[in-house]
């Protein structure tokens, strides 16, 4: 068991790492009165995903891991939404918005996955 949620978690957590990076980087180009507002709400957002996974992983039994792995797969919705978000109010380009969130349908894949296995 330790074995597979260890490799699980590495690859959860790297798939929600590259998310977070991607979300923060493009939230630089937002405007300055944006700072707290949806940008701040942005990154809280991405880094409740990996959080929610490691600490799922140190629960160490598996019934909690998942409970854990649903609740990051459940945060997912939100910055999927505050991308929608700032397109709509064109902080973000076509492109950028399909980025983000084809990031974030594949840590959803990856959660899915890990939930299922």
């Amino acid at each position: 068991m330790y074995c597979v949620v260890h490799i699980v978690r590495i690859e959860s957590m790297a798939e929600s790492n590259r998310v977070i990076v991607k979300e923060i980087h493009q939230t630089i180009n937002f405007p300055e009165e944006e700072l707290y507002g949806l940008s701040s709400q942005m990154k809280r957002a991405v880094i409740s995903i990996p959080s929610n996974i490691a600490e799922g992983y140190r629960r160490g039994l598996r019934k909690e891991c998942i409970q854990f792995l649903r609740a990051a797969f459940g945060s997912c919705s939100e910055p999927e939404t505050q991308v929608s978000l700032a397109y709509d109010l064109k902080f973000l380009s076509d492109k950028d918005r399909n980025t983000l969130i084809d990031s974030v349908d594949g840590v959803e894949k990856v959660l899915t996955g890990l939930i299922k296995a």
